[in-house]
């Protein structure tokens, strides 16, 4: 009986004990919860009342990071989705992107990350009025020196221009190649490109890639390499007088212009040009020999007055 007792007492004291220490801890993990609660609230507090916009914005998007909650971003009024935006680049996480509920910062967001992965582009929209997803695909083009993606743009122009773009960047003839054999590109683009290219590279070979343009390249190379000989490329009879003309003069030499031929069906040009051409070289070397050359009276007697 008085064991009974005695165990009973034992069982009281126990159950007591387990009690109060349950009762401790919850006070204890409510104390700190409070705390917590205390804490959260002087942080947001904090980043509500800094003054500077910009600041204030990487308040909210270092508390963000900091907990691992975008969801904190939407106190950041009036910039909740340029914070989002920022979240989500700087924790390299694209999903957030789509969790943007505004199409501009959305498509923003989704661009940031598409400079360095465009496959990301897909996800931007083209209309009539905005070609978000076109022109991310060029921009994505360039940046990875990947034509590729230039195949994924729907408007011509651009088409053209993010190959240009590449091949000038790039000095690489390749891209203008594939201008060339993209369907959705203008006829014409892939000229331009081999002569842009060609002009920057100096290379008379690629000039003559760009077929109605290839007389027009040559020319700049004659008078840019200060090369006569290249003018025996150029088709058009016009035109290689043009070319005789200009790489004369950027040449000096003489004997360049004496090879512009006067012809019937141009014949007032044709003289223009072999007169300026020797007049230009009699000033700049100062022989005024060349004047005697020049075959109009009124532009000889002007070459002797410079020369």
């Amino acid at each position: 009986m008085q064991l009974k007792i005695k165990l009973a007492i034992i069982g009281i004291i126990l159950t007591a004990l387990i009690l109060s220490g349950c009762s401790q801890n919850n006070n204890q993990n409510n104390a700190q919860q409070a705390n917590n609660n205390t804490t959260s609230d002087s942080e947001l507090s904090a980043c509500k009342t800094t003054n500077d916009p910009e600041s204030k914005l990487n308040c909210f998007v270092n508390l963000a990071i900091s907990r691992n909650k975008v969801e904190v971003c939407e106190n950041a009024e009036p910039n909740v989705y340029p914070c989002y935006s920022d979240f989500a680049f700087r924790t390299n996480n694209e999903q957030v992107c789509n969790q943007i509920n505004n199409s501009t910062w959305k498509t923003l967001c989704i661009k940031r990350f598409a400079e360095s992965n465009p496959s990301l582009c897909s996800e931007l929209k083209n209309d009539e009025m905005n070609k978000e997803r076109d022109y991310c695909y060029s921009s994505g083009a360039l940046k990875s020196k990947n034509g590729s993606f230039c195949q994924k743009i729907e408007d011509k122009k651009l088409v053209a221009s993010c190959y240009s773009n590449l091949a000038l960047d790039t000095n690489n003839v390749s891209f203008c190649d594939q201008l060339k054999n993209d369907a959705k590109a203008y006829e014409f683009d892939n000229g331009f490109c081999y002569s842009d290219l060609g002009i920057q590279v100096k290379s008379p070979t690629i000039c003559e890639k760009s077929e109605l343009f290839s007389d027009d390249c040559m020319i700049q190379l004659a008078e840019s390499m200060k090369d006569g000989t290249l003018c025996e490329r150029v088709t058009d009879d016009k035109k290689r007088n043009i070319c005789y003309n200009h790489a004369g003069i950027a040449t000096n030499d003489a004997a360049l212009c004496d090879k512009i031929v006067i012809s019937q069906v141009f014949q007032s040009s044709d003289i223009s040009l072999k007169d300026s051409c020797y007049s230009e070289i009699a000033k700049a070397t100062k022989n005024k020999s060349l004047c005697e050359k020049v075959i109009r009276e009124d532009q000889k007697t002007f070459c002797i007055s410079q020369a």
